[in-house]
């Protein structure tokens, strides 16, 4: 976004998000297994003490639970005053992603199926957040986790499920 200094190859993007929608059609009927979730797990929405506990079930429904993982990665950090400005290092998202096998076992069909989830997560909420959202770009902290949203949506590769 030029009036607010973030470098993003829109051209590259474009062609990203294009490419993504034309697989949706192929993820809807892809047959993931799915999980009643209220869809927002991100660090705002956890109480840490005495023990991490998800708070804000509101507006729960059903939906592929790679879907709810894809969000935990590309949004974990959107809104949180003490949070960081990027999405997950991928240490951190290793990290994270062991204590989440410690309770769900990721199926093949899920793994086949990873990059096509996140690109949809990213084209229903990311993109959605970025467009409609406007204040948020005058936010330097969130701005900053937008343009780390780009970088790891046009570059994958370092946030897998294994």
């Amino acid at each position: 976004m030029a009036g607010f200094h973030v470098n993003i190859d829109i051209l590259q993007l474009e062609a990203k998000l294009m490419q993504a929608v034309t697989t949706q059609e192929a993820l809807k009927n892809s047959g993931l297994p799915l999980v009643a979730t209220p869809h927002d797990y991100k660090a705002n929405n956890l109480i840490y003490t005495p023990e991490p506990y998800l708070v804000d079930p509101d507006n729960a429904t059903w939906i592929p639970r790679t879907f709810d993982l894809a969000l935990a990665l590309l949004l974990f950090h959107n809104e949180i005053f003490t949070g960081p400005d990027r999405v997950f290092t991928t240490r951190e998202w290793q990290t994270f992603l062991s204590g989440y096998k410690e309770y769900v076992t990721i199926s093949d069909l899920e793994r086949t199926n990873w990059q096509r989830a996140v690109d949809h997560v990213f084209l229903d909420e990311v993109m959605w957040l970025m467009a409609e959202v406007e204040e948020d770009w005058s936010n330097p902290t969130q701005r900053s986790l937008f343009a780390s949203l780009v970088k790891l949506i046009l570059d994958p590769s370092s946030y897998e499920l294994d």
